[in-house]
Order: C-alpha cells, then sequence, then structure tokens
C-alpha cells in the first residue's frame, strides 16, 4: 500500500480474507483492503464515478456488517468523503459525521479530526459560518496540537474567502511557526500571496475576486471560478496576480480532464 502497488495488495489481503471469519486477521484484512480501494480511486486525477459508487457500497455493507467502532470509523470517514467529493452529496455525508460525534464516544483528537472534516463538508455548501464555529472549536481544544493548528489555518483561510485579509494574514503569520511543516509553508504562501497581490496602493479588490474564486473551486464550481479569474485579468489587466491566475487556472483545467489547455 506505502508503495501505491495496489494491484498486490489486494491480492494480499484477498488471500488472508479467503482463510475465512475464524482467522484472527479476517476482520482488520476486511477493513484494510477497502482502506486501500480508497487510496488507489481517490489518488487519481479524475476518479470513475462507477468506481466510487462500487466502493462506496463496499464500504457501506461493512459498516453495517460490523457497526460503528474504532475499527470501521476510519471507513465512515471516508464513506462520508467519497459522498462529500465525488457522489455530490454533501449534506448526507455531513449528517453521517454528525450522528457519530453526537451518537457514540470516540477520542478527542478522533473528535477533532471529524469536525475539521465536517467543517470542510459545511464550507463546501455554503455554509461558512458553521465551519467556522467547527474549526474554533477544535483550534480551542488543541491550541498547541497539529490537528489544533491546522484548524486555526483553515480559520484564516476562511477570513481570506470573506476578504478579511488583514485578519487572515496575522492568523498566517502566527502559524509560520506551526510545527507541521505543511502548515507552517501554507500559512507562509497565503500570506505572501495577500502581502504580494494587496501591495502599496492597497486595493483590495482583485484579490477578494481571487479568493471568491478559489471558494468557488472548493465547491466544485469550476465554470464560475474561470469567469472569475478571467474577469480579474480584464478589470484589472496589470495586476501582479496575473501569474496566479493562470496557475489556478491550469490546476482547474487538470480537474476537469481539460489538459492542453491546462498545458
Amino acid at each position: 500500500v506505502s508503495n501505491e502497488n495496489y494491484v498486490v495488495d489486494e491480492k494480499c489481503y484477498q488471500y488472508i480474507i479467503s482463510k475465512g471469519k475464524d482467522n484472527p486477521y479476517y476482520d482488520i484484512a476486511t477493513i484494510e483492503k477497502l482502506n486501500a480501494n480508497y487510496l488507489q480511486i481517490t489518488n487519481q486525477p479524475n476518479a470513475n464515478t462507477a468506481d466510487v459508487i462500487a466502493l462506496n457500497k463496499n464500504i457501506e455493507t461493512v459498516i453495517k456488517e460490523y457497526g460503528v467502532s474504532n475499527l470501521t470509523l476510519p471507513l465512515i470517514k471516508k464513506s462520508a468523503l467519497l459522498k462529500a467529493y465525488y457522489l455530490n452529496n454533501p449534506q448526507e455525508a455531513i449528517q453521517s459525521l454528525e450522528e457519530v460525534i453526537t451518537q457514540y464516544t470516540f477520542d478527542k483528537t478522533i473528535v477533532a479530526e471529524i469536525k475539521i472534516d465536517l467543517g470542510d463538508m459545511n464550507l463546501l455548501v455554503g455554509n461558512i459560518w458553521d465551519a467556522s464555529l467547527l474549526y474554533s472549536q477544535v483550534e480551542k481544544d488543541f491550541k498547541y496540537e497539529v490537528v489544533g493548528q491546522n484548524a486555526k489555518f483553515k480559520n484564516a483561510k476562511l477570513s481570506y474567502y470573506a476578504s478579511d485579509f488583514a485578519w487572515a494574514k496575522t492568523q498566517c503569520d502566527v502559524l509560520k511557526g506551526a510545527t507541521t511543516k505543511t502548515i507552517a509553508n501554507d500559512a507562509l504562501d497565503l500570506s505572501l500571496v495577500i502581502t504580494d497581490a494587496i501591495g502599496i496602493d492597497t486595493n483590495t479588490a482583485p484579490l477578494s475576486m481571487f479568493a471568491s474564486a478559489e471558494l468557488l473551486i472548493l465547491q466544485h464550481q469550476y465554470d464560475k471560478a474561470l469567469a472569475r479569474l478571467d474577469s480579474i485579468n480584464l478589470i484589472f489587466s496589470e495586476h501582479t496576480l496575473g501569474d496566479d491566475i493562470y496557475y489556478k487556472k491550469a490546476e482547474i483545467y487538470k480537474l476537469t480532464n481539460r489538459y492542453a489547455e491546462a498545458k
């Protein structure tokens, strides 16, 4: 699995499963086979919808068989992520995760990770303040831990989407010293984008349009995002965001299988 050799890992797990339920590794092999299938499908640039539907069906069958537990929680999260980001059903995904954290007792760190997923999904459907509340809860409970720093960065991004650039930059500057390099680098990158885009003329309009385009991408509204990005170039043709806009458009084209345009 770590080497992404999914054909071989499936054979290995299936061999263990074929030994029957009395085999002590049967349960974990059943779970891990689905976890590997999830990685195989979602690591592709454009996941096949039929494969996603089949995988989610298999996951739900196993969850029903084993019930909600620490063993199946990773699968419950993956099923919600598939519904939200691949099957265009974020509301059902939100409902399933909310039920898990309200009806069952799990480790506080696990609940925090689920809250971050819930925040992302609320952002996907436009519930920005619900997302902010969830991120803030995690940030408050885990102020000095990685999961809390991740929540803090996501809240900074929310401020960025809402055009509150001064506050977003302040939060990012704090996170430059985050213990996780990925978070620190993302915070540094966003801080530089804000500084570079606003510049000495303090005109925030182009960056507001750019930030709203990024939110549209997050919400899978790609055509609207492209139109928003093009309008920045049209209205503010000499702005320093020009290269950022081209790069963002290339990312959209890759996500939508338009590789020639991306190139």
